[in-house]
Parts: C-alpha cells; sequence; structure tokens
C-alpha cells in the first residue's frame, strides 16, 4: 500500500465528527473533497490514541470503506532507549492489525517546545525497521511525515527513517502565500537524502489549510491561495501525491476549494 492521490490529517476524530456531522458525513465530504485517504492520530509513545476508542470508530470504517476511503493511522514515536523502541513499533504493529489500517506514517520530528522522537540512530533503526517488515508483511503502507527542512534539525536521524518506508510526506507548513520557498527549499534537502532512490516516485509533502493553531494561515483567502499554490508546486514538479494538515483547524471554505479543484 502507498499514499495515493490526496489526503488530510485528523488530530481528534471528536472534534471532527462535530464539525461534519457524523460517520456518514465525513465520508460523504471526503468523496466530495476527492480525497484518497484519511489519516488518523493513531498514538503517541507506548499510548494508543483516544481517536480508536471513539464509539463513532466502526461506523466511521465502515462508511469510510463503502467509500473507498483508505483509513491510515500516524504515530509519534519517543523511542527514549532500546526497550522503549522495541515496545513502541510492537504496539503500533498490534494497532495496525487490529484496526486493519492501510498504513502507518511515523511522524518523527524533534523540537524545543516537544521533544517527542528523544532517541538516537540505533532507537530510530530499532523502531523504523521492526515496523517496516511487520508492516509490509501485512501489505500495509509506511511512510515518513517530519519536518520539511532537515538541515534545520540536524539531531533527528532522518537517513534512518527514510530507509524504512516507501514514502516521504513532509510538512511543509508555509504560514503565508510564500509557498514556493518553502516547497522549494524542501525538495532541495529531502533529494539530496533521497539521491539514492526514486524520488519522484516517494515525495509526496503535506501542505498546510489551518486558520487556527500553532501553524495557522492568517485569514481564509490567504489559506485558499496557498493551498492552490501548494498544489500547483506538486503538479509542476511531477510528484504523485500529496496531503494536508489538517481537517481538525481548516476552514469550511476549503471543502469548496477542494470539490472545485482537481486532485
Amino acid at each position: 500500500m502507498r499514499v495515493t492521490g490526496r489526503g488530510i490529517y485528523v488530530t481528534s476524530l471528536e472534534n471532527v465528527l462535530a464539525q461534519a456531522g457524523g460517520p456518514e458525513a465525513i465520508a460523504a465530504t471526503c468523496v466530495d473533497a476527492k480525497l484518497s485517504s484519511l489519516w488518523l492520530r493513531l498514538g503517541r509513545g507506548a499510548h494508543i490514541d483516544a481517536n480508536f476508542s471513539d464509539p463513532s470508530l466502526p461506523s466511521l470504517r465502515k462508511a469510510l470503506d463503502e467509500a473507498g476511503i483508505a483509513l491510515w493511522g500516524w504515530h509519534v514515536p519517543f523511542c527514549a532507549d532500546m526497550g522503549a523502541a522495541k515496545d513502541e513499533a510492537a504496539k503500533v504493529l498490534r494497532w495496525a492489525a487490529h484496526y486493519t489500517l492501510a498504513g502507518v506514517l511515523i511522524d518523527a520530528e524533534r523540537t524545543p517546545e516537544s521533544p517527542r522522537f528523544r532517541g538516537g540512530p540505533a532507537e530510530a533503526d530499532t523502531y523504523a525497521q521492526a515496523l517496516r517488515g511487520g508492516l509490509v508483511a501485512n501489505g500495509q503502507g509506511i511512510a515518513l511525515s517530519s519536518h520539511d527542512q532537515p538541515v534545520l534539525h540536524q539531531d533527528l536521524p532522518f537517513a534512518v527513517f527514510l530507509g524504512a518506508v516507501n514514502d516521504n510526506c513532509p510538512q511543509v507548513y508555509y504560514q503565508s502565500a510564500d509557498v514556493a520557498t518553502r516547497f522549494n527549499k524542501s525538495v532541495a534537502e529531502y533529494s539530496v537524502l533521497e539521491k539514492t532512490r526514486d524520488f519522484k516516485d516517494r515525495f509526496k509533502p503535506t501542505g498546510n489549510i489551518t486558520v487556527t493553531g500553532d501553524v495557522r494561515l492568517p485569514d481564509v483567502n490567504t489559506c485558499l491561495a496557498a493551498a492552490k499554490a501548494f498544489i500547483d508546486r506538486v503538479h509542476t514538479a511531477g510528484f504523485t501525491a500529496y496531503s494536508f494538515w489538517c481537517w481538525d483547524e481548516a476552514p469550511a471554505e476549503i471543502w469548496t476549494f477542494f470539490r472545485e479543484v482537481p486532485v
């Protein structure tokens, strides 16, 4: 399973259910917006997210399956030591199998505000290779969704994570209409890290459609213009898929935009 078409992140299923009007409405919105997949937060460290105990999840899963929308999970690894790396990987594999996810995205980041990934290359390799082995054996996808500019985060073992995944979905969190500058930097930096692989096939960036939260765009018009510029950059560069962060914090106008703009 690979990342395809247009996807979207969901942080809180409860909030998105309230926004959309229920499981069937979420699936219908996905179809109307030409989405191929919905990316639901699966867990942080060794703890599964409340999204997967939401009583509406079975109904949502049924509605998504009937609509042909793939359900992926995204996991934030902590991996403080080798024991934790093995434990987290084992749990993610169990969760992915139990909920028959299409795949898992590794949301590996290390920021001053929230340390998140706490290990080094050895812990990253243990976690990521265990995930790869189990997911690939089950026919499930595995992708990386991390910082868009690796040179600014040299304490994160990008190369190790990239060696374990099939798709690379960096978070190009532009916070203005100047999408091209940030997009081009990300392409330049990742093309170096991915020089021994089929970069055009693997690079599937994540754009920003938020008007609330910590990476918000200033207003709805800027959000829509930036989303259009982002999709245009993806097309011009010849990449095959992309996604957006995130449903929870996007303006209502984004759904009309998605309906009108080809994938």
